[in-house]
């Protein structure tokens, strides 16, 4: 049952998708989202004690998905990094960049 409701929904799905990575423009429906209270301390008193949290619809989090990895492939074959970046790579974090520093420091000692 649930891969008929596929079959039918994921043209369309990947319409709006497609429509919306060609035309820059995410759907306004998709930024629509409810806000939640979300208490930062175990019992919480006063207004001061909550931060909001905005869910948003699985379709807006399915299409940032989709333009997340698009700007990950895009990065990974272009050379608007250094293949030193640590940061949003896959892979490396910051251990591999405290590993970097700690060679490069060494290298210079050694020097």
């Amino acid at each position: 049952m649930l891969s008929k409701i596929v079959e039918a929904v994921l043209p369309t799905l990947s319409h709006i998708f497609n429509a919306s990575l060609f035309t820059s423009v995410f759907p306004k429906q998709c930024k629509r989202g409810m806000f939640r209270p979300l208490p930062k301390v175990t019992t919480p008193t006063n207004k001061n004690d909550f931060r909001p949290i905005r869910i948003l619809p699985i379709l807006s989090k399915t299409l940032e998905h989709i333009v997340h990895k698009q700007l990950i492939d895009i990065c990974k074959h272009t050379t608007y990094r250094t293949l030193h970046q640590s940061g949003f790579r896959t892979g490396h974090n910051t251990v591999t960049a405290l590993l970097k520093v700690t060679e490069d420091i060494s290298e210079a000692m050694d020097r």
